[in-house]
């Protein structure tokens, strides 16, 4: 069994200039070997593709991700507050999965993929993931200046993702990445939302003032009325 350890904070790539970032030990590793247990025991398939196959969600799923809100706000501050986004209380989507082995010279490995442009994504290791283990690997500054449209292939910067079990890699879904042939690493993927802004006060002279009294009882009292910045 493996021991309790605490979040270290430790991260990587931490003012988001790279487009992603590593948080070690962003969950107990009971949680994430929990989790990964599950999968052994005969969690229900919920699909399977080429590359990898997603589970039902499961209690330990669930309790990955309350975890791993304990350091939610500080781990996603830098895609949210700088742009003045406001950071959700829970991610919208909650997967659960494991990488699958494919063939060395499988043509996929030469392509480049991108996520959802308007979601934060932030995969959870339950068990050593890396290249090795199906782990991608991220083009450092590609939702950026790095581009690859405009970016020589030769001035890439790619990145070999590793996590340990525990560990979480928090990037933007519109980071390129490439996938790799090992298998068997097993993750939890949550989606959150990156579209919002923070609620603004309006303008003192665009502020709803009734003129006349307003009458408590009544089903058409007026609401106030609430701005948010574009």
């Amino acid at each position: 069994m493996l021991s309790s350890q605490q979040p270290s904070h430790s991260t990587e790539n931490a003012h988001n200039v790279n487009g992603f970032r590593i948080w070690r030990n962003a969950i107990p590793l009971e949680t994430a070997q929990r989790a990964a247990d599950m999968m052994d025991q005969g969690l229900p398939v919920h699909s399977k593709h080429d590359t990898h196959v997603t589970y039902e969600t499961s209690v330990a799923t669930y309790e990955v991700r309350d975890e791993f809100t304990k350091v939610m706000r500080a781990a996603l501050e830098p895609y949210y507050l700088p742009y003045n986004k406001q950071i959700p209380s829970m991610p919208a989507t909650l997967v659960s999965g494991q990488f699958l082995a494919t063939p060395l010279n499988d043509a996929r490995h030469t392509l480049l993929h991108t996520g959802a442009k308007n979601k934060v994504y932030v995969t959870i290791a339950l068990s050593t993931c890396n290249r090795a283990t199906g782990m991608y690997s991220l083009l450092r500054k590609s939702h950026h200046d790095k581009n690859p449209r405009i970016t020589p292939v030769s001035e890439w910067e790619q990145k070999d993702i590793a996590l340990n079990s525990g560990d979480a890699l928090i990037w933007r879904g519109d980071v390129s990445y490439m996938l790799s042939a090992g298998g068997g690493g097993k993750w939890v993927t949550m989606l959150f939302p990156w579209g919002q802004a923070p609620p603004v006060s309006p303008p003192l002279a665009q502020q709803v003032r009734p003129q006349e009294p307003i009458d408590l009882t009544s089903d058409d009292t007026p609401s106030s009325t609430r701005y948010y910045a574009s």
